[in-house]
């Protein structure tokens, strides 16, 4: 079990002036690394380096993202526990205010700061960022897109209608859903509830308020629409609107899956399960092949998500052309996604689904999103 603790890095660097704090450049096996550090955009404080010969003790499941996203520059190697297994990873002023569970990425590693004054910002290396919590995001640039039923689509439900153009402003969202792991932090730091299932406390991952190590890299469930909302505020970030979800799930070409129009298949999402308890429940960013046209991981199956909006049947037939945002009030919020348990229906990109607020159960999730600046430009 995960045991709260307190610590921070003891020498944080300078956001101003990304001063070197680290006295590791003095190891050999540091210094005999051919390194070629990239053009960093500002604020972007240095590059950490892991050490050449670390113990790796938590290869299952490891998966590999882009940081930035391009292939010669660095790629890092993440394990569900955090560890990093391979490196380099930039490393912003943001990453120093961590609490020490995302701290593992970056405590065990040898670390090279570099001022960066005056450097030029480098778009390339914006497509991608992380909030507070350290989780990495994809950037979905400004543009329209087509939001509801597909043409030719007559499987919608009612809600679901009439198919209409959207324009949103460039923003960033979750590359994964929040998981256990990172919600143990935000509980630590807050003092906020724990996930419950109480009407079914069979159905909790969490056990006396203790977060098993095995659940840290699944989706955080039995969370309510006030619990989504207060994690990401902690974060720096928010809920996504709806229209801000649909538009990261599937891209700008009308398509029903984040994957395309083929029809889902155990290899493009997690849907159709029995609850087996935690293993219900697959690691964030296991379907490589079910990922949106932006990157996003797991926007079908495995949890619901809790998106800002509230729900309106016919808010289609009203709504903004511009960056719509929900009506104003409401009884019910909306979810987005689908769950472990539902049938092939209902994990179409454009489903939506009405929830009370208060409600918290084995299903449901959610993933945070953040504004992006003005320059990230149209599409």
């Amino acid at each position: 079990m995960a045991q709260p603790s307190h610590d921070r890095l003891s020498h944080p660097p300078s956001p101003s002036t990304g001063s070197t704090v680290s006295s590791s450049m003095g190891d050999p096996r540091i210094s005999a690394l051919a390194v070629t550090v990239p053009p960093l955009p500002h604020g972007i404080l240095g590059l950490g380096l892991e050490s050449v010969n670390r113990k790796l003790a938590c290869h299952h499941g490891a998966r590999s993202m882009l940081w930035p996203p391009q292939p010669d520059v660095s790629v890092i190697r993440v394990a569900p526990c955090g560890t990093i297994l391979i490196a380099p990873m930039l490393l912003t002023s943001e990453t120093f205010s961590l609490s020490p569970a995302r701290l593992l990425v970056i405590a065990p590693l040898a670390v090279l700061l570099i001022g960066t004054a005056g450097l030029e910002s480098s778009a390339s290396l914006q497509t991608e960022a992380s909030g507070k919590d350290g989780a990495p995001m994809v950037l979905v640039p400004a543009g329209p897109f087509p939001m509801g039923v597909p043409t030719g689509d007559r499987d919608g439900g009612r809600d679901e209608y009439p198919r209409h153009e959207v324009s949103l402003d460039a923003y960033y969202l979750d590359r994964f859903e929040v998981t256990n792991g990172r919600y143990l932090e935000f509980v630590r730091a807050t003092g906020h509830r724990t996930p419950q299932n109480v009407k079914d406390p069979s159905r909790n991952l969490w056990q006396g308020g203790l977060m098993p190590e095995s659940v840290s890299d699944r989706p955080v469930i039995n969370v309510d629409w006030y619990d989504a909302d207060a994690y990401c505020h902690w974060a720096g970030r928010r809920l996504p609107t709806e229209a801000e979800w649909e538009k990261a799930a599937r891209g700008t070409d009308d398509r029903r899956f984040p994957w395309g129009n083929v029809e889902p298949t155990p290899k493009h999402l997690n849907y159709n399960q029995r609850w087996i308890g935690e293993k219900t429940l697959m690691p964030v960013g296991s379907y490589e092949a079910g990922k949106s046209p932006f990157g996003a991981y797991d926007m079908a199956g495995n949890v619901w998500e809790w998106v800002a909006d509230w729900y309106d049947p016919l808010y289609y037939e009203k709504s903004p052309a511009r960056n719509p945002k929900g009506p104003e009030t409401g009884t019910h919020k909306v979810l987005r996604s689908s769950g472990w348990h539902v049938e092939t229906p209902l994990v179409r990109a454009f489903t939506r689904v009405k929830s009370e607020p208060l409600n918290r159960n084995d299903s449901t999730g959610f993933r945070c999103a953040a504004d992006a600046p003005a320059k990230q430009g149209a599409q």
